[in-house]
């Protein structure tokens, strides 16, 4: 079998351009833990849980045990399915006042019988009677299945629940966590990376810092810029299943805003991401894409090893991927990652 001189070339330079840049991965970053009020692995006393419906086969006592399983491996959390309710609710007795301004509720989905529910609300026991928190923000604004986030003011009660209203379905919880309010902060991330894709209609976003496990992104908080165009929200964001350090998040745009343009960045809002640590990101941008028109320099519709091949030569655009200022073995590195598989080549005898 024979190779063309072309196909040779590019799998030497490949390979050259890997084992250059072996020693200069990343290492993975461990998550840290928070203060949850609600927290009780052992099943008994205070923080103690009650519910106002419970399928007879979960337990509301798994909302609290710090168990995040969304399978039946283990089967690990609380849903009202068969509750004759249109609204169901859980409740958290601290057995003595904390004070709190946080809850994040795990929100369970298995497609069928149970899906998120239509709405939620934190409400907290005054002594005579349930009140809802004041000044609630919930991230995301629909529930959604996987973590919710409802920020509100500070207040200090013995007990505290959370009202759901069903959906299309019954609703169902993974966990529930209830933090301090001293808890609530605003860190800064950095962007590594920002490339867009060859549809011209999402843009994949790597951070210097791991996003909390089963988080939603708020999209309405990600703005693309344009050369002489106005701002364009984000219509989705998510997190990248495919990156096991919880760094990457896909921002999906009205197709095709990003289609044949050199130029584009992104701004993010404080608060649209949280982090691992139960932090809200700072403001952050704006940072510069590297566009599929950019990327594409044989200009073929595809982005290979051709293109990496012009983009780092002499006379190449060099893209400072990770706005260091310099062009260097990181950025090599970022662009390899973007790399699309290479077509099957025949075998020539």
């Amino acid at each position: 079998m024979f190779l063309s001189d072309r196909i040779r070339r590019n799998a030497m330079v490949l390979f050259s351009l890997t084992a250059l840049l072996l020693v200069s991965m990343p290492g993975l970053v461990q998550a840290q833990g928070s203060d949850n009020l609600a927290l009780n692995p052992g099943g008994s006393g205070f923080p103690e849980l009650s519910a106002s419906y419970t399928c007879g086969c979960d337990s509301v006592w798994s909302t609290v045990n710090g168990i995040y399983s969304y399978t039946d491996n283990p089967r690990d959390r609380w849903t009202n399915y068969g509750s004759p309710n249109a609204s169901d609710w859980i409740a958290v007795d601290f057995g003595a006042p904390q004070s709190f301004n946080q809850v994040n509720i795990y929100v369970f989905d298995d497609g069928g019988g149970v899906r998120p529910p239509a709405s939620y609300e934190v409400q907290t026991w005054d002594g005579s009677d349930w009140t809802p928190v004041q000044n609630a923000v919930k991230t995301p604004a629909t529930p959604g299945a996987a973590l919710n986030t409802a920020n509100f003011d500070p207040v200090t009660a013995t007990k505290m629940r959370v009202v759901f209203t069903n959906g299309a379905a019954y609703s169902g919880v993974v966990e529930l966590e209830v933090l301090d309010a001293g808890q609530l902060s605003y860190a800064d991330v950095a962007a590594i990376s920002a490339f867009g894709n060859a549809a011209g209609d999402q843009i994949t976003l790597k951070l210097d810092t791991p996003m909390k496990p089963y988080s939603v992104p708020d999209a309405s908080l990600f703005e693309l810029m344009l050369p002489d165009q106005p701002p364009v929200t984000a219509t989705e964001a998510v997190y990248d299943e495919a990156d096991p350090e919880g760094r990457t998040v896909l921002l999906r745009f009205p197709s095709p805003v990003l289609d044949g343009q050199p130029l584009a960045s992104v701004s993010i809002q404080a608060g649209a991401l949280q982090l691992d640590d139960g932090a809200w990101n700072h403001p952050l941008g704006p940072i510069g894409v590297l566009t599929f028109h950019t990327l594409d320099q044989t200009g073929d519709a595809r982005y290979a090893i051709d293109d990496i091949v012009r983009l780092i030569g002499d006379n190449g655009v060099q893209p400072d991927v990770n706005a260091d200022a310099m062009f260097d073995q990181t950025d090599i590195r970022l662009l390899l990652e973007q790399l699309q598989p290479l077509p099957n080549v025949p075998d020539t005898d």
